[in-house]
């Protein structure tokens, strides 16, 4: 059975412009300033098949109008703000939302596919929002990869600011929306340099442009949940404040999944290119010196081993993890998750393989 899925996504790719000045898609490379502007839009998507398959529906490519340097007396048009009035009615009718920032390896095209399988998989009745920053799409990408989401973070934290602003705008009354973040491997690391961005420059500004302002050492709490899911990131990230120690703040709670078994993590990040241990490997390397909000789940018992993607790619491919994640986004508490199993370690867990 095929269903059909909305997906809003914001961009930082540089865009493909046809002959007639139309935006027909976006390419592996930074936007025009060095990837700080950003392009919304929304896209229809069809999911088919186990495990989920995503195809764009030919034709339903709307990218927003951006007109941000204007005559002076002119107002811009901004992207965003087409974006949150489409979004507006979820927005106030205490609906779920999901931002969710892909991993390498990703066309623009796999990008928010991806986002619409996440939904079907998932069951969740919910908007998503997908960051797509500039993957090259190919296994052997890697490096350029990791060069364009060390340099997405400044569009990432444009966005988030955004979501902040709106969220904050919303009446004191109303039905709240359930908000969360999820990142996918090097998701992660463009995460990272979202929220040193977030932390050096708390207000937003037109591409990037500098302006005065104090460097923050917390960020207001935005996100329901933040899930890292086979995060190519540092297994030291959350006790080190050039990293992702300020994370914690953005969200009620976070969890990280990881596996040893993570060939992509093990094999080619940690090993082929010296990135040393990795958080979507092995999990934080110390419970003990960062926060309580943060927990770790180890999904080894069931993701399968072996030199394929799917060992990396289990957040959207194997029930137990996803009925993992499930939970976690519907609140439910991290030592009460069933086939969740402690080990030992306070805030630290193991996924059992189901019985029977």
């Amino acid at each position: 059975m095929a269903n059909t899925y909305k997906v809003h996504f914001v961009s930082n790719r540089n865009p493909i412009v046809n002959s007639q000045g139309r935006i027909t898609g976006f390419g592996p490379n930074l936007s025009q300033a060095q990837g700080v502007d950003i392009r919304y839009g929304e896209v229809q998507v069809t999911v088919t098949g186990a495990p989920k398959q995503g195809k764009i529906v030919p034709g339903t490519l709307v990218v927003y109008d951006e007109k941000i340097l204007v005559e002076k007396g002119k107002a811009q048009i901004r992207g965003s703000d087409q974006m949150f009035s489409a979004l507006h009615p979820a927005l106030v009718s205490a609906k779920t939302i999901i931002l969710f920032a892909h991993g390498f390896f990703n066309t623009f095209s796999d990008s928010v596919e991806r986002a619409a399988t996440i939904l079907s998989f998932y069951g969740i009745d919910a908007e998503i929002i997908v960051f797509s920053w500039p993957s090259a799409g190919t296994l052997i990408g890697y490096q350029h990869d990791r060069a364009t989401s060390r340099q997405s973070g400044p569009a990432f934290a444009r966005v988030i600011r955004r979501l902040a602003t709106e969220l904050a705008g919303l009446s004191p009354t109303a039905p709240r929306p359930t908000v969360h973040l999820l990142c996918h491997s090097m998701g992660n690391y463009a995460l990272r340099f979202g929220v040193q961005a977030l932390l050096a420059q708390p207000q937003d500004t037109n591409l990037g442009q500098i302006q005065p302002a104090v460097p923050a050492t917390h960020l207001p709490t935005i996100f329901n949940q933040i899930i890292l899911a086979a995060a190519d990131e540092d297994s030291d990230a959350f006790d080190r404040q050039d990293k992702l120690k300020a994370l914690p703040d953005l969200g009620r709670g976070v969890t990280v999944y990881y596996t040893h078994e993570d060939w992509v993590l093990t094999f080619l990040s940690a090993g082929i290119e010296f990135n040393g241990p990795r958080l979507g490997a092995g999990g934080p390397d110390n419970m003990a010196t960062i926060s309580d909000k943060v927990s770790a789940v180890d999904v080894s018992d069931v993701v399968p081993a072996g030199l394929n993607m799917d060992s990396h790619q289990y957040y959207r491919l194997y029930t137990p993890v996803r009925d993992d994640e499930v939970a976690v986004l519907a609140g439910q508490a991290p030592d009460k998750i069933h086939n969740r199993a402690a080990t030992g370690v306070p805030h630290r867990y193991r996924i059992e393989p189901a019985v029977g």
